[in-house]
């Protein structure tokens, strides 16, 4: 994708097979030691976006801190089952508009404006707003339509709603990138 994530157009797709058949995958190289070596990065985009809004605001918390919880979707709100938090959080990193969200949440008997001041959580607890306005302000001074993310990588971008979005998820493929290779160097 423009981002850098990997998107499969055709083949298997892998990266949505189900934890219970990963099993199934094995190194043709097996009788030699050969392995299947998968990277998980629990909760990425979150994660990114925790940390773009303490970089933004100022300073990082420390390890092991209250504010450094490795849950990070039950850290903003720990009332509502998880799986809603987690829901409402991929909706606004990802742009999915309310009505689809309210859709998916349908079956928690949530209220349209529970669902309305959950996505307020999450947009204050990861900063959203702010880096919204940020890339913006980068958006429309260049005359192309292109934000940078974190590691300064150009991200070509024709509408401001997706600036959040490809922010956050082009800082995490190459995140990701970054892991490869260093596991690629670790292997060597």
């Amino acid at each position: 994708t423009v981002t850098g994530r990997l998107h499969t157009v055709a083949g298997p797709a892998l990266l949505h097979l189900p934890k219970i058949y990963r099993s199934l995958l094995e190194s043709r190289w097996k009788s030699d030691g050969g392995l299947v070596v998968a990277l998980d990065y629990k909760c990425l985009e979150p994660r990114v976006a925790r940390v773009v809004r303490e970089l933004l605001c100022g300073g990082l918390p420390e390890e092991g801190s209250k504010e450094c919880n490795p849950d990070i979707y039950s850290d903003f709100n720990s009332s509502l089952p998880r799986e809603v938090v987690k829901k409402a959080v991929i909706s606004q990193l990802y742009g999915i508009g309310l009505d689809a969200l309210n859709a998916q949440l349908a079956p928690f008997g949530l209220s349209f404006s529970e669902i309305g001041d959950l996505i307020s959580s999450a947009r204050e607890y990861f900063g959203l707003d702010l880096l919204q306005e940020k890339l913006r302000v980068e958006w429309e001074a260049t005359e192309r339509k292109f934000i940078t993310n974190f590691y300064g990588r150009r991200i070509a971008t024709e509408t401001r709603h997706t600036l959040v979005n490809h922010y956050i998820q082009s800082t995490a493929a190459d995140i990701s990138f970054l892991g490869f290779a260093n596991v690629l160097r670790y292997l060597e």
